[in-house]
């Protein structure tokens, strides 16, 4: 814009001192002007196509809209650049519905087996019950067990929601963590009965409402039953 601009100057210059020379070489008081005017009409003409190459070089550097190369870079790293990378792990709204990105694999259950002993317990016996719990892609963060007695139990707990803002936008998958536990309890019973042995287990997302959630965290329960006998 600026070298358009001077190239209209130096075009206006060379137009107007060409009359001006002519009616100073016509005059004697004048005719000290017209070398003076001379130079500035050469200047002016060799000026002209230096600026027109100039201005042609700078309109190839600029797209349609007048960006030059440089803009048009900014403008590429700002493409590639997209609003995903500025709402990763975000909690804007104006990020979206929350995803996991890449897309999470299938989630492994996890696994309980119960044991005891002993085999046959009796009242006022104390008895070990022996919880074995793992999980392929998850941490197990919460074994609880019931022994069948209680006047109540809640199997499964209730869970704790710790949720401080949703999240938004894409969010970075987070890398799957096997996990084995193994819990041992003891229970005395004071009354023969048949009974059942409840054990839940669950991954710390689960209980703690962690948010996002984990997309492989898993709960899950099992039961065994088991006879009291009398002394």
């Amino acid at each position: 814009m600026i070298l358009l601009l001077a190239l209209t100057i130096a075009i206006a210059i060379a137009l107007v001192t060409r009359p001006g020379r002519a009616a100073a070489s016509k005059r004697l008081r004048l005719t000290r002007i017209v070398p003076v005017l001379d130079a500035v009409c050469l200047v002016s003409l060799i000026a002209i196509p230096v600026l027109a190459a100039l201005t042609i070089v700078d309109f190839r550097g600029s797209d349609s809209k007048g960006r030059t190369r440089e803009d048009r870079k900014q403008v590429v790293e700002l493409a590639n650049t997209g609003p995903g990378d500025a709402c990763r792990n975000s909690r804007d709204p104006d990020c979206g519905p929350f995803r996991w990105d890449p897309a999470p694999g299938p989630n492994a259950p996890v696994e309980i087996v119960i044991t005891y002993s002993p085999s046959s317990p009796r009242v006022g016996e104390q008895v070990t019950v022996t919880v074995h719990v793992s999980d392929a892609d998850a941490l197990i963060g919460d074994v609880t067990m019931a022994f069948g007695d209680e006047a109540a139990a809640m199997i499964p707990p209730q869970s704790i929601v710790n949720c401080v803002g949703a999240a938004t936008g894409p969010w970075s998958l987070p890398g799957a963590t096997p996990d084995d536990v193994v819990k041992t309890f003891r229970h005395t019973y004071s009354r023969a009965a048949d009974l059942t042995l409840d054990a839940y287990a669950a991954s710390p997302e689960i209980v703690s409402g962690t948010c996002p959630p984990n997309p492989y965290a898993s709960q899950g329960t099992a039961s065994v039953p088991i006879r009291i006998s009398e002394r």
